[in-house]
C-alpha cells in the first residue's frame, strides 16, 4: 500500500509541474521538463 501512495503523489506533483510550466511560460522558453518543475515542488514542500 505504501508504494501506491508514493505513485500517488508523484503523479500529483507530475501534474501540478506540468500545470505551473504551462502558467509560466518562461518554464517553457528554457526547455524547462514538467518532471523537474514537479520535483522542485516537491523539494519546496519538504519531507
Amino acid at each position: 500500500m505504501n508504494l501506491l501512495m508514493d505513485f500517488m503523489i508523484l503523479n500529483i506533483f507530475l501534474g501540478l509541474g506540468w500545470f505551473v510550466r504551462e502558467k509560466f511560460p518562461v518554464l517553457q522558453r528554457i526547455f524547462m521538463p514538467s518532471s523537474v518543475v514537479g520535483g522542485i515542488l516537491l523539494l519546496i514542500c519538504g519531507p
